[in-house]
């Protein structure tokens, strides 16, 4: 296991397993059934971080290589609600030039509604209603 989340309503589990250097499992579990599984599914990459929105317990982020998604369940599969792999970065231009991906590490829901997530270039991203809103260079921060 290389993650897992937990839903805001106490009710499911997610949890990720890398099987490999380019392919992820991603589960959920209802743990109020004891453990049956609601949903697997197979990415042929990297999943980096799961995590539950925290007003919808069928909504899940996946973060990854070149990935930042929002994925509902829906008949005991993931579909692709919104999908984030052309946010613009500072760092852009440098990482095409080595045939590389934003790679996003981590995110958080603030309690006004509002996505920050990072990758590993260093970029911060403000979302607000699907919306990138705000690009951070980490270089201001200093």
């Amino acid at each position: 296991m290389s993650c897992l989340a937990w839903s805001a309503d106490d009710n499911y589990l997610a949890v990720v397993v890398r099987n490999g250097p380019n392919e992820s499992y991603v589960l959920t579990y209802d743990y109020i059934m004891r453990g049956k599984n609601q949903c697997c599914e197979k990415f042929d990459y990297v999943v980096n971080e799961v995590k539950f929105t925290p007003r919808d317990n069928q909504k899940l982020v996946l973060l990854g290589e070149g990935m930042f998604g929002f994925f509902g369940i829906v008949q005991k599969k993931f579909v692709d609600m919104s999908n984030y792999q052309d946010i613009p970065n500072y760092q852009e231009a440098r990482l095409a030039s080595r045939g590389v991906k934003q790679t996003f590490t981590s995110v958080i829901f603030t309690p006004n509604d509002q996505i920050i997530a990072c990758s590993e270039s260093g970029d911060i991203f403000v979302i607000e209603i699907m919306q990138v809103v705000q690009v951070i260079d980490p270089n201001q921060l200093i």
